[in-house]
């Protein structure tokens, strides 16, 4: 199941088709995307080999299908950004705490250990050192990023 991402693009853009009130927005920058995925199937010897990785290839369009159904309205104005901002960024500092808490779950069972072979809090196996490290870059990228964004005291809305 490597390199198998383009399934979830595949089922989450058939759930965005089926879902009620949802406008589809063809324009011109979405044209482009299909005219460089068509490219890309022509021209690339690797992707002419089975149907998946034809359909690998169309998921860069899709994407960008669903994201401009869910950020345009059916005016075709756009949503308030700076709550859209506000809830994606509430998103991932929960992600984040998320993965701080499963590292400190692990610092805590290895406490003492003098290996780099950790053993996970939650499936009991053996986890690399780097494996332990990739926990760590969520809580890391968070405050960084907020430290050098423009932020302000105001909490409200």
């Amino acid at each position: 199941m490597i390199n198998r991402y383009y399934y979830c693009i595949y089922l989450a853009t058939f759930f965005f088709l089926l879902t009620p009130n949802r406008r589809v927005h063809v324009n011109s920058t979405f044209l482009v995307l299909v005219f460089f995925s068509m490219s890309l199937l022509f021209f690339t010897p690797s992707a002419q080999d089975r149907l998946l990785d034809m359909l690998k290839l169309f998921t860069y369009p899709l994407c960008y299908l669903m994201g401009t159904g869910i950020f345009i309205k059916k005016n075709n104005s756009s949503i308030n950004l700076k709550k859209e901002e506000k809830n994606t960024s509430t998103i991932i500092y929960a992600l984040s705490a998320g993965v701080m808490v499963h590292f400190l779950l692990n610092m805590i069972t290895n406490w003492g250990l003098n290996n780099r072979h950790v053993i996970d809090f939650w499936t009991k196996e053996e986890m690399s050192a780097t494996g332990q490290a990739v926990l760590a870059c969520l809580m890391v990228g968070g405050p960084i990023a907020f430290l050098f964004s423009h932020v302000s005291r105001n909490v409200c809305c």
